[in-house]
């Protein structure tokens, strides 16, 4: 894993197996990547180092490329997938909201470039109390799933089959010196009709308008797996922060740039996303 599959970098790491243990020569290449480098004579000069045979690769780019690809090396482990998303919620009454969402993604890199997955999300929302000082508890029950099995259709559909999903949840708005803001929390429960293990979820959102056209969110998603899905199922924990910063555009238009990333895992390589949304009210 950490010499990320080259077999450049695992045959120079295996010379060492007669004089270092293998916990050793993770111990070195973590350490430095200079490590995976070799004296041979009958090697080609390039091929006796890592470092050398990237340094010889970087040497071949034009000035625009090494920039380019200077500028892309932020996404540690390269492009995975595009995604689009519409997401709309609706007040039935004033205590009772319907919401849903549909999501499409593409992969655009690795071996299953070009497939395709969609998803789709109803909820209802209904509030339970609202306090004299703007608090707002409700509750929340939904279910999502892939878009092929929510249509109820056979096929297509992945291992995890459909969620239902329950949630408590509590917000409410507040007032500085310098500007308002709000605070939202959701405590929910998923359990799944196919091979992933149940899951209990955290979210938690801080939101701050320190000016009347802007605003500024901070947002933590949590999922804990209770260790319940059939063999071959999902299986995973996951943290995820994200900020994100939005402008007022025009009427009742915002657009939002947010970034997020997977701060601790379990069971799944932590990923990163930029995202850029456009809402409105109506």
């Amino acid at each position: 894993q950490l010499a990320a599959g080259m077999p450049l970098a695992l045959e120079l790491a295996a010379s060492w197996i007669d004089m270092l243990s293998p916990p050793e020569m993770v111990a070195e290449i973590r350490q430095s990547f200079d490590f995976l480098a070799t004296e041979w004579v009958n090697m080609p000069e390039r091929h006796r180092s890592v470092r050398v045979t990237i340094e010889a690769s970087w040497g071949r780019l034009t000035a625009v490329q090494q920039q380019q690809l200077a500028q892309l090396a932020i996404f540690r482990g390269g492009f995975t997938r595009a995604a689009a998303q519409t997401y709309v919620e609706y007040g039935l009454t004033e205590t009772l909201t319907l919401g849903g969402k549909l999501r499409g993604d593409v992969r655009i890199g690795g071996d299953a470039a070009g497939e395709t997955a969609s998803e789709a999300a109803v909820f209802l929302q209904y509030r339970l109390w609202q306090g004299q000082t703007g608090g707002v508890a409700s509750v929340r029950g939904g279910v999502s799933g892939p878009l092929r099995e929510a249509l109820g259709r056979t096929g297509g559909g992945r291992e995890d089959g459909v969620a239902l999903t329950g949630a408590l949840q509590y917000g409410r708005g507040f007032e500085t010196a310098s500007g308002g803001g709000w605070f939202d929390s959701a405590l929910g429960f998923a359990t799944y009709t196919g091979a992933r293990a149940d899951a209990v979820t955290l979210d938690l959102t801080l939101g701050y308008r320190p000016a009347e056209a802007w605003m500024v969110i901070g947002q933590v998603f949590a999922s804990a797996s209770l260790r319940n899905g059939d063999p071959g199922g999902s299986d995973f924990d996951k943290i995820t922060a994200k900020a994100s910063v939005g402008r007022s555009l025009f009427g009742d238009a915002n657009l939002l740039l947010g970034v997020s990333r997977d701060v601790a895992t379990r069971g799944l390589d932590p990923g990163f996303e930029i995202s850029l949304a456009v809402w409105t009210a109506f």
